[in-house]
């Protein structure tokens, strides 16, 4: 669907299902001969080329019937699988638990063998697509539903007294397809229908010799998904292990991954695996997600598997970037984590880049410098690039070049109804336009294009100032910065530092003001510029020179390492004389606050314009804005630090414009002031767009 129209109605969420329902009952009657697009459309009671828009080719067609069966097939075994986890905890000691395992078997196979007609689709697709590698592993042994049936079904033997061999409890989920075919073909030996219960008993009694009238296997420490590998062909503790039931949410989850994981998401994590914690560690420590499923996307396909996963079974998607931005803990639904779509792709003739979501802005220079291009960076290379756009971006040469957002050719989207469309400037404009500055609640963005610019170096870096003459620094910068041109781009940070051996002697565990600048031009005009501040006094450090815009980064030189964080930023209409005074009274070197870092940056410039394609970004009326970093105290930050911050909000509320900017929306600003990131006609056109785009709330925004 890359690069078609997207309407105002989406899609019904059940239209792919229909078709591919309609198809297998096709097969099932005719064979894979008489699958056609004109017949699945007559089956589905569709308008004609209704198929055809879903799947263009009959090969679509036939992948899109084995993945509806494959998925058919998780939710069977999902259930099962729940059902034998309960089972063999509850009947482990019970002296009739080994007919427990063949009831609960044979009926696993009766209720498959009563799917008479995906059944025969199944085994069609099977046999006449041999040779299609595509194809077959999503219906045969190669499906990722292999390794959990295995390591379930051990699981389930031996706690219920069977302690199988690996290849015997392989052999036994083929027996089980076997008997299946049997059932739905009618093919039981002397015209008699086969005793599938007696099968299945003759074959755990001969594994299990007398094993099934002994006392069950102890369980191993970890009891998620028990590896079929670990355990020996014959033998049996004679100590029973007491266990807690399962919880129905255990259950539930069992289910859903294993459905999950059918649909062709391999890296799917409940809390009970160690990969969960992992994926969800973000930069910012104080906040901890407890999502309900985790999914690490490492292809487009399997965002949009999950898009369409997540709708069939109403749970929320939230994405996990690579920034500093988490506002709350997500606690439900699935967290889509996207390190693993991280790429990029630069066309230097076209002065153009292409970056996957997860991508972070230190690899995009890596791959333009060599090439003396340039992208529109933070001052935290080290941060993802696509949530970064999606909310503007005011990077150290903003000022010069306005917001990153400005200079987006087109995004790559997973939208609500888990189509994958692309919007720029000729499709899905709406679309468009609300992604480059609205943040989230539109979709899943995959990839971005973005413009690069000429710029191999800036003149630039960072002042430190001693706490004595913190002061003034901050009244000279009030002045000074009102009439720079847009060439220069630059911020004063107060900044308490902790006594830590990674930074330069002179600044450890000191209060300093540190100046920071870019230009792009000349260093002559650059120290012309530079030269009021330099009077105010003698750096601590003086790190200012040509500086490769490859090492951006240095400018800030924010912190790298993880963290507790609790932030916040407000825009500002001005920063004079008197906003400067009472900055310092609230947060000088004199003062006894939690706080590491208070930012005041100056706008203006290009970022006041809009762009040639207008897009939703805020805030370009602000000539200034501050952003405001507690100290990474963790007892402080849920109750003192949020407090304080917001005492500093209120001491230069008389200077602010009422709005924030989305980016620098942090823990410490309340949720309910978010609005404010937006002129009131443009939050107004972005719920439009949302409400389009996502009528069911797929992508909560904000997101926790």
């Amino acid at each position: 669907m890359q690069g078609q129209m997207s309407t105002a109605t989406p899609s019904p969420p059940n239209r792919r299902e229909t078709i591919a329902d309609a198809a297998i009952t096709v097969i099932a009657r005719d064979g894979l001969r008489g699958l056609t697009h004109r017949a699945v459309d007559r089956q589905a009671e569709l308008p004609p080329g209704s198929t055809s828009y879903y799947a263009s080719t009959r090969l679509a067609l036939i992948e899109l019937v084995a993945r509806r069966l494959a998925d058919r097939s998780a939710r069977d075994l999902g259930v099962l699988f729940a059902e034998l986890e309960r089972l063999s905890v509850e009947k482990q000691d019970d002296p009739g638990r080994f007919e427990v395992a063949v009831a609960v078997l044979t009926g696993f196979i009766n209720r498959l063998a009563e799917r008479a007609d995906d059944m025969r689709a199944r085994y069609a697709l099977v046999i006449d697509l041999a040779e299609r590698d595509t194809i077959r592993p999503i219906l045969t042994s190669a499906s990722p539903l292999l390794g959990s049936t295995l390591d379930v079904a051990s699981g389930f033997l031996r706690r219920l007294g069977v302690n199988a061999a690996p290849e015997q409890v392989q052999d036994l989920v083929l027996l089980t397809d076997g008997l299946v075919f049997t059932l739905v073909s009618r093919a039981g030996y002397g015209y008699k229908r086969i005793d599938a219960e007696a099968v299945v008993r003759a074959y755990l009694t001969a594994i299990a010799g007398p094993a099934h009238l002994a006392p069950a296997a102890p369980e191993t420490p970890q009891d998620a998904r028990p590896a079929t590998g670990a355990h020996g062909r014959t033998g049996v503790s004679a100590t029973p292990t007491e266990r807690e039931p399962m919880s129905a949410e255990r259950e539930r989850r069992i289910a859903l991954v294993t459905q999950l994981r059918a649909s062709g998401v391999e890296r799917v994590y409940t809390p009970t695996d160690a990969e969960y914690v992992d994926e969800l560690a973000g930069f910012n420590r104080a906040i901890i997600h407890t999502p309900e499923l985790v999914v690490a996307a490492t292809t487009v396909d399997e965002v949009v598997e999950t898009v369409r996963f997540a709708n069939e079974h109403e749970l929320a998607v939230r994405v996990i970037g690579r920034g500093h931005g988490a506002l709350a803990p997500i606690t439900d639904g699935i967290a889509l984590t996207t390190a693993g779509l991280a790429s990029v792709e630069v066309d230097a003739a076209t002065r153009t880049a292409r970056i996957g979501a997860g991508t972070m802005w230190s690899q995009v220079l890596d791959a333009t410098a060599p090439l003396g291009l340039a992208p529109l960076c933070g001052s935290a290379p080290h941060v993802g690039a696509i949530g970064y756009l999606l909310g503007g971006g005011i990077g150290p040469v903003a000022r010069t070049f306005g917001y990153a957002a400005d200079h987006v050719r087109s995004l790559q989207v997973v939208t609500a109804d888990g189509g994958l469309v692309t919007a720029d400037a000729a499709f899905n404009q709406d679309l468009f336009w609300a992604l480059r500055g609205g943040k989230g609640g539109l979709g899943v963005v995959v990839s971005a294009e973005i413009e690069l610019l000429p710029v191999a170096s800036v003149y630039g870096g960072g002042l430190y100032f001693a706490a004595a003459d913190a002061a003034a620094v901050l009244r000279t910068f009030a002045s000074w910065s009102r009439e720079l041109p847009e060439q220069l781009t630059t911020s004063v940070a107060l900044l308490r530092l902790p006594p830590i051996p990674q930074l330069p002697e002179p600044l450890r565990g000191q209060f300093v003001a540190h100046l920071r600048v870019a230009y792009v031009g000349p260093a002559a005009e650059a120290e012309e510029l530079l030269a009021p501040l330099r009077a105010v006094a003698t750096p601590l450090i003086d790190a200012i020179g040509e500086l490769p815009y490859a090492q951006l980064g240095a400018i800030h030189s924010d912190p790298v390492d993880p963290m507790p964080v609790v932030e916040g930023g407000i825009l500002l209409a001005e920063f004079g004389a008197d906003a400067a005074e009472a900055l310092l009274r609230a947060v000088g070197p004199t003062a006894d606050v939690p706080l590491a870092a208070v930012e005041i940056r100056r706008l203006g410039g290009a970022l006041a314009r809009e762009p040639q394609v207008p897009n939703a970004v805020g805030g370009r009326d602000a000539e200034y804005s501050l952003h405001v970093v507690g100290a990474p105290v963790p007892e402080l930050l849920g109750t003192v630090i949020p407090a304080v911050i917001g005492g500093v909000f209120e001491t230069l509320a008389p200077w602010g414009t009422g709005g924030t900017q989305v980016n620098f929306f942090g823990g410490a600003n309340p949720l309910s002031s978010l609005a404010g990131s937006w002129p009131e006609q443009t939050r107004a056109r972005l719920g439009e767009v949302r409400r389009r785009y996502d009528p069911e709330g797929r992508f909560p925004y904000p997101a926790a």
